[in-house]
């Protein structure tokens, strides 16, 4: 997530999704985009309570919207409630990683980037400004008349069709359309929030190495590099080629079928006093990242199944606060579950079980003084 990112309330988020001027909670499209999980929703139950992430399941239950305090509550007066409502843009949100965990990079790019709901409203703006933006936001070419090269180094504005104020050719040009530039920002914003993530080492990009001595892992250095790109059409990491032979050639392929994924922290072997061999060194990355794929999901699923035998047993009585939940899920899934994920993971137990009192704050006294005894 940008650190300087703040979310939008509800009817900020309705103006710049949609362009209305006098937002409301009457705007299907918005809501439509909201519920199909394109936008990430956070917000308290309870003014001393922390934001926390409300699934778009979830929030299609809470029919009653207001805009104004950028609060949502269900039908009756029992239902759960929600208020400080803040809207992120997916690559932006507290929880991305859990948005981009076993994505590939092609479809991250696409879903999050281009087809981003503030991107999709500019960039049908910028068209009618410039048709040629067709080649962009519809093709994913990095520019009108360019390739699917998006380059991993550049600067604020300069791709989707705008203009960087860096740029000397601005001095020169006629100003493009204000439709234009603006939507080039938030294409370029967006595609810089995702670099970031891996850039910081937040998120992992994993895949076929071209090299038959490369590793799968692809270093977070690579994502700041100047002669390196991503592949729009085809989801491949490319190198500049420092001598190409025509223009077939300028970009070779270094990685294939890009999968991105959240960092997975393993203790460090003890040392046998032997030196490992590179082929060693690639095996012991193979077998991380298979096993990483294979665990994070299953342990997902079974700290969600675990929650909700928990609320299943007391669904009108908490018997344990979250802080202890969550202490208990480290022991039963080291390395394997982050606190995000057990925190989603306990938002779709309750959810699943309509467990009413678990949403609340701390544990009640009588639970305490039962287990006391």
């Amino acid at each position: 997530m940008s650190s300087n990112f703040v979310g939008w309330s509800l009817a900020e988020a309705v103006k710049r999704i949609t362009g209305s001027k006098n937002p409301n909670g009457k705007d299907s499209q918005f809501w439509t985009i909201v519920e199909r999980g394109e936008l990430a929703i956070f917000g308290r139950r309870a003014i001393q309570s922390e934001h926390e992430w409300i699934p778009a399941a979830t929030f299609t239950s809470l029919v009653n919207r207001d805009l104004k305090t950028s609060s949502a509550s269900g039908k009756n007066a029992k239902d759960q409630r929600f208020i400080d409502i803040l809207i992120y843009p997916v690559l932006h949100a507290p929880n991305a990683i859990d948005f981009l965990d076993n994505k590939s990079l092609k479809d991250a790019f696409w879903e999050f980037v281009l087809h981003d709901p503030e991107v999709l409203f500019l960039g049908n703006k910028a068209i009618k400004a410039d048709p040629d933006l067709t080649q962009v936001y519809r093709e994913g070419r990095r520019q009108r008349g360019a390739g699917w090269e998006w380059p991993f180094e550049f600067f604020q504005g300069e791709l989707a069709g705008g203009r960087s104020k860096e740029s000397p050719i601005g001095f020169l040009a006629d100003p493009l359309p204000q439709e234009v530039q603006l939507a080039a920002d938030t294409v370029c914003d967006r595609y810089s929030a995702l670099l970031a993530l891996l850039r910081q080492k937040k998120l992992e990009a994993v895949g076929d190495a071209s090299r038959s001595r490369g590793t799968n892992l692809i270093l977070s250095s690579i994502w700041s590099h100047p002669s390196y790109c991503f592949d729009a059409m085809n989801g491949d990491v490319l190198q500049k080629n420092e001598n190409p032979t025509g223009w077939h050639d300028i970009w070779l392929k270094r990685w294939r079928a890009v999968m991105l994924q959240a960092p997975f922290h393993v203790e460090p072997l003890k040392s046998d006093g032997l030196r490992s061999t590179t082929a060693d060194r690639q095996q012991a990355l193979k077998t991380k990242t298979n096993y990483r794929v294979e665990t994070t999901g299953a342990s997902l699923k079974a700290c969600q199944a675990w929650l909700a035998e928990i609320m299943k047993a007391s669904p009108h009585k908490k018997t344990e606060t979250k802080q202890n939940l969550w202490k208990k899920a480290q022991e039963k899934w080291p390395g394997t579950l982050s606190e995000r994920k057990f925190l989603a993971a306990r938002t779709e137990a309750i959810d699943i079980t309509g467990a009413t009192a678990w949403p609340t704050a701390g544990v009640s006294m009588k639970s305490v003084q039962k287990s006391a005894r």
